[in-house]
């Protein structure tokens, strides 16, 4: 009979000639589960008015490029004064909007998806407000790009057509 420790060497050494063997059969199997349930279990989910108005700042702001030093400070900056966060806190919401931004265009694609749920705890003030941030940042570098202009004109529209909706 084998020992405890024999029994272990021999299970290792079975499960690494599986993998040696079978390599090529596991790791697409892996990368599918990964993709499938990737998207299922990571997406976090920003729902408050505030929360979405620093997400699409920093979209803005990146503006189909990447978020520069300069525009990271002073969005942390406009979190502090406008959402009245603490640096920890600014600093964590500008991580958290910039990971979730891999690629601007999936935020064009997806701007009304991501509002409509949503759109209805924006108060009339925070929406104003929210356009303002965005035209501040999107003319930060003197004019707004195309980019930039059908994110906000997209806003605009999610919240007109969300209160025809609800007037009729």
């Amino acid at each position: 009979m084998y020992t405890d420790s024999q029994t272990v060497e021999l299970l290792l050494a079975l499960i690494f000639v599986f993998f040696v063997k079978f390599w090529w059969i596991i790791f697409p199997i892996l990368a599918i589960f990964y993709e499938t349930f990737r998207d299922r279990t990571t997406k976090p989910t920003f729902s408050s008015p505030n929360e979405i108005t620093a997400l699409i700042m920093v979209a803005l702001a990146k503006n189909e490029g990447y978020l520069t030093a300069d525009k990271s400070q002073m969005l942390i900056k406009k979190f502090k004064r406008v959402f009245f966060l603490d640096d920890k806190e600014s600093s964590i919401l500008l991580t958290s909007s910039n990971c979730l931004l891999k690629d601007n265009s999936r935020v064009l694609r997806n701007i009304r998806k991501f509002l409509e749920p949503n759109i209805a705890s924006f108060t009339e003030e925070q929406e104003l407000l929210a356009l303002s941030l965005f035209t501040e940042i999107a003319t930060l570098d003197g004019s707004s790009s195309a980019f930039q202009n059908e994110v906000i004109d997209t806003f605009k529209s999610c919240f007109h057509n969300f209160r025809l909706r609800n007037s009729a």
